[in-house]
């Protein structure tokens, strides 16, 4: 008489939904999927068959301690997403997707920033409580009075003033924005159609932030 075996159901597949932008969170930040070096083919690869389960065999052998713990593997369409971005952007653009894919972040910097005066020698504490550092403009002599005519020194001071943050970098910033913006759409349109566990929408982050 057979006895039919019991098998442990199938885990239902979870269907995500969201932008590009928290499709890469979901690769970089909760899957930890990782990017894939350029010339990385050109590695020399590890000896075949050699597995993480054999290192632990052969450490079992050996009498020593097997780790434990660790972390599972990224989803393979995780792994397919970080692919991608290492595939089809420069890598210091890839790079700067991935990092802030993985912080939660964009990279503004000082892009939103509007620049202002600031005493370009810093400021300083008083007993009257804080001033701007001024500096010697100008040293000249007058004649003081009940002196008898004689020459008293005296200086001009003013005060130096920059703008801060400097007008190149908000536009150094700014292009940074536009194109990891860009990078995204490129990761966009390289996967949409050939994920299955994530649906792809038209979310994406704001053109030009700095202009709302």
């Amino acid at each position: 008489m057979m006895q039919a075996i019991k098998t442990a159901p199938s885990r239902p597949v979870t269907v995500r939904q969201g932008g590009i932008e928290r499709a890469l969170q979901w690769a970089f930040g909760a899957e930890k999927a990782e990017l894939v070096p350029p010339h990385a083919e050109y590695l020399p690869d590890r000896p075949p068959g050699r597995g993480t389960e054999a290192v632990i065999a052969d450490r079992l052998a050996l009498g020593a301690c097997v780790d434990g713990g660790g972390r599972s593997l990224p989803h393979h369409e995780a792994d397919e997403i970080a692919a991608a971005v290492s595939k089809h952007l420069p890598w210091y653009l890839a790079v700067i997707v991935a990092e802030n894919a993985r912080a939660g972040t964009r990279p503004l910097g000082q892009s939103c920033a509007w620049p202002r005066f600031i005493p370009a020698l810093g400021w300083q504490q008083g007993a009257h409580g804080s001033s701007a550092r001024t500096e010697v403009a100008e040293v000249y002599e007058v004649k003081a009075r009940g002196r008898r005519g004689r020459m008293s020194r005296r200086e001009d001071r003013c005060c130096p003033i920059r703008l801060a943050p400097a007008e190149a970098v908000i536009v150094a910033d700014q292009q940074t924005y536009t194109r990891w913006l860009s990078a995204l759409r490129t990761v966009r349109d390289a996967t949409a159609r050939h994920l299955t566990c994530w649906v792809m929408t038209d979310d994406m982050p704001p053109e030009r932030p700095w202009e709302d």
